[in-house]
């Protein structure tokens, strides 16, 4: 394990050097540009190095601007867009639910319509069961 961790933290500074290594030499032309732009300042009164560069960041810039502006206005098309799919959803969901109510109501007057048939069912049951225990009363008496 302690080689392994040796080996790794060997690993890890030969990768920072290699981005100082790099890091400085990019330093290094950036200065070096600037020297030229300095120098070529001080002899013609003007920058004339790097100003195609310029002009090619100032056009990218600009494609980018108007990229910008394009995405920009599909975001705020896509969010209306969102928008109203969340609306047309709100509403079905809202006609769903009114005609579930609608069926739920519908079925709870159903149950009570049951209920009161059972009911008369059972009373018209007691009448008839009574009935027919008065006569079986009736017959025991007579034949007792």
């Amino acid at each position: 394990a302690k080689e392994k961790n040796d080996s790794l933290r060997k690993e890890i500074r030969a990768m920072k050097a290699d981005t100082l290594n790099a890091r400085e030499r990019e330093i290094n032309s950036d200065y070096q540009n600037l020297i030229s732009m300095i120098q070529d300042i001080s002899t013609t009164g003007k920058n004339t190095v790097g100003s195609e560069d310029l002009s090619n960041i100032q056009d990218e810039n600009d494609s980018l601007r108007d990229e910008n502006e394009s995405l920009h206005k599909a975001c705020g098309n896509m969010k209306s867009k969102l928008v109203e799919a969340q609306a047309k959803f709100i509403n079905l969901e809202r006609n769903q639910l009114a005609k579930l109510e609608s069926e739920k109501a519908k079925l709870e007057d159903k149950n009570e319509e049951l209920a009161t048939e059972q009911d008369i069912i059972t009373i018209t049951h007691n009448k008839q069961l009574m009935k027919v225990e008065t006569e079986r009363a009736k017959l025991e008496d007579k034949y007792s």
